[in-house]
């Protein structure tokens, strides 16, 4: 496939001089804490009836700069009002702060969203995916208001699936849950690889960091 791989973070001991030349083991960064680091950057988003302010679809979005968040199109009342071909009366909000959707790709089924909020925005990784490398997906599956974190394994990168209407993206064993659309995926490191999409039975799918940094220097 042309992938590279990546070394993620040494899962066994390294070592430094300790006092009196003790060889003290230094430990890898759990995923636990990588987890803990990426929860503080991503957003419940909702589309909500303006009318009674009831919770209409649940998303996820993740910090990419200040009050700027990155989510999939299809959370966005803009995406939905196109497919359907109708105006949507939803009004956008993030961790129940009124949002405004400012880019829509429905296309790359990607968007960005401002909202009066400053989180620690995550940061892209520069190689692709391995094969069958773990990486991880975050959001707020089933609606909950606390994330859900899924482990996934790259089967493809940047595969053209041939399915009309979704662009080219990395498949994972291992699905997604509704409600994640829109948040990181990540690796070892706590880097962002990709975004959540689409999930199914056993396979996720997400656009890779290339075409999320297509989306956002058009």
């Amino acid at each position: 496939m042309g992938c590279s791989a990546h070394n993620p973070p040494r899962l066994s001991p390294s070592f430094h001089d300790g006092p009196e030349d003790i060889r003290v083991p230094v430990q890898a960064e759990s995923i636990s804490s990588v987890t803990d680091r990426v929860k503080k950057s991503i957003v419940r988003i909702t589309g909500n009836d303006p009318a009674t302010n009831r919770e209409l679809y649940i998303c996820t979005g993740e910090s990419i700069a200040p009050r700027k968040f990155l989510t999939a199109a299809h959370c966005v009342p803009e995406h939905l009002a196109n497919s359907l071909g109708e105006e949507v009366q939803y009004q956008l909000e993030a961790n129940g702060i009124r949002a405004l959707a400012v880019k829509v790709d429905v296309a790359k089924d990607l968007a960005i969203v401002i909202v009066d909020l400053d989180k620690p925005a995550m940061t892209f990784r520069d190689e692709p995916i391995g094969f069958m490398e773990l990486v991880h997906g975050i959001g707020f599956g089933h609606g909950l208001h606390f994330p859900l974190i899924t482990n996934n394994f790259l089967l493809k990168h940047d595969s053209n699936l041939e399915v009309e209407g979704i662009w080219p993206g990395n498949v994972f064993m291992g699905a997604f849950i509704g409600g994640m659309s829109g948040g990181p995926i990540f690796d070892a490191a706590g880097l962002q690889v990709g975004v959540v999409q689409r999930g199914g039975q056993y396979i996720g799918y997400g656009v890779s960091v290339k075409t999320i940094r297509e989306f956002l220097e058009e």
